[in-house]
């Protein structure tokens, strides 16, 4: 009778309500129970931590007493940080975050990405392009690696 009180005829509307799910809800890719989702995920997470990591790197970078390493170090710090529980938790689906070595894996990852981030930056300079410019060329080649080590080794038995 709850179905008819509520004007719930058809069979997938009935069948939402009796699993929990939410009728009219977000789409289920953002779940993140979802194996199909995953790289969706990743990249809108991805562009929200990018996109503040940029920021503050793009700031920093324009610091004349704040050399590229440091600069790229201390963006790497609060990406690591952000970034973790957001791909942890949203992306990969991580059970046990704290007790498993995901979070030695992925600090592994940050200093691969601070190396590459740096070296890539100081090499795009080399070829006279400019600090910042050369950090934004980083973003895409260092998100590609960065999703295919988190899927692979970093949250892998998750």
């Amino acid at each position: 009778m709850l179905f008819r009180s509520v004007g719930l005829r058809n069979t997938q509307q009935r069948s939402a309500v009796r699993s929990g799910g939410v009728l009219n809800g977000p789409p289920r890719f953002l779940h993140p129970s979802s194996k199909q989702g995953q790289k969706r995920r990743f990249v809108l997470a991805g562009v929200t931590n990018v996109g503040l990591t940029n920021a503050l790197l793009q700031l920093l970078l324009v610091s004349p007493v704040i050399s590229v390493g440091l600069a790229t170090l201390l963006s790497q710090v609060f990406n690591g940080i952000f970034g973790y529980a957001i791909y942890g938790k949203i992306v990969f689906n991580a059970q046990g975050m704290r007790s498993d070595c995901s979070g030695m894996r992925y600090l592994a990852l940050m200093g691969l990405m601070w190396l590459c981030n740096w070296t890539g930056i100081e090499l795009l300079k080399s070829a006279n392009f400019s600090a910042s410019v050369s950090g934004l060329l980083m973003i895409a080649p260092l998100a590609g690696i960065s999703y295919i080590i988190q899927k692979n080794w970093v949250f892998k038995h998750q």
